[in-house]
Parts: structure tokens; sequence; C-alpha cells
């Protein structure tokens, strides 16, 4: 084996762009796999950071680093988990083909190593086809949610105009009754009887 580092790309995604949420997701993300680097004997080229769902293609800042694989400028990804890479078949799919080309010669995370072979692609298709479901299993249950939340005449989110959301339980963050505004809703009222 050679003494030679393992130059790589390392990208650090947070799933949100809101401060309030994740907030230390990153730099924990950056400490833990610059130690892994060093013990490993990788050679970090670049940094990429992220604050943006995987759950859609699309991101700007993994678009590019997909964009410098097909042009032979990254050979290798170093990342936290897979599913900070992928969450949706495209961007997964779009991973395992780099890899099969050779465009792409590993993915590096704390949980393992994959390449091109056979065996790595398959397991590769395996483990973002989880990440996937996951996310899909995490929006059905949401929604399921929020629908017996509204079943109950009340709502999670922000109330129309001219309505107040009353917290009448403790516990139920962002759940509430949704009742006319005594201020507001005669002006919203009349300025829909006048339509």
């Amino acid at each position: 084996m050679s003494d030679e580092p393992r130059h790589c790309v390392l990208y650090v995604r947070k799933s949100t762009d809101r401060e309030d949420k994740q907030i230390l997701s990153i730099p924990a993300q950056l400490k833990e796999l610059r130690e892994f680097a060093v013990r490993s004997g990788l050679a970090i080229d670049a940094e990429l950071e992220e604050a943006c769902s995987a759950r859609e293609p699309g991101r700007p800042v993994f678009s590019k680093l997909l964009g410098d694989v097909a042009a032979g400028r990254v050979e290798r990804i170093f990342a936290w988990k897979l599913d900070r890479l992928a969450r949706n078949p495209i961007d997964g799919g779009a991973l395992i083909h780099f890899l099969g080309k050779g465009n792409l010669k590993e993915i590096v995370t704390l949980e393992g190593t994959y390449t091109g072979t056979g065996d790595s692609k398959f397991m590769l298709s395996v483990l973002f086809g989880a990440a996937t479901k996951m996310t899909d299993d995490l929006v059905m249950g949401v929604r399921r949610g929020n629908k017996a939340v509204h079943e109950k005449g009340r709502i999670t989110g922000i109330p129309p105009v001219g309505y107040v959301k009353i917290r009448d339980r403790h516990g139920y963050r962002g759940a509430g009754m949704v009742v006319p505004d005594p201020e507001r809703f005669p002006i919203v009222k009349r300025a829909f009887a006048d339509i």
C-alpha cells in the first residue's frame, strides 16, 4: 500500500439553513472528519459546506461537486455519512454512476469506503435507497400528524389573515385552535363582503 495521501474533497451538509436548527451540525461534522482524515491518510483538498435538504436534486454546492467529478477534477469525496450526500435517487444514482465509470475512485465516510466494484455499487444503491425511504417515511409521518391535528380543529402553521391561534395545551409546539381575531376579523369580513 502506498504512503501517498489519498486526496479528497470533504463535503458537509446540514438539512436546513435555519440558524435555530442543526446549528452545531456542520462544525461537529468538520471536527470529526478532519480528525478521521489525519488517522486515515486522507489529504483534504477542499471543504464544501451546504445548508440545504437533500430530499430533492439541485443543491447548488453538491451540483457543482458533481460537475467537478464529471470533469475529472475530483476523484474522491469524503463525507460524514452517505445520507449527507444523497437522500434522493437522482443524486445517489449520479454518485454510483461516476464510481462505475471511474470518474470517482472512492466515496469515504466514517462508516465505510465505497468504490466502483459491483459489491460497492450494490451496497450504495441499498444505502441510498434506505436514505430516500427514511425521508419519504418522515414526510408521511408529518402529513399523518398534521392531518390528525387538523381533524381536531387545530392548525400547525400560521393562521389565515383575520384569525389567531390559541395554544390551549402545553407540549403541543406549533399546534393550536384557530379563532377569529377580535380586531382583524371584522375588517377581513367586510373586505370580502365588498367583493
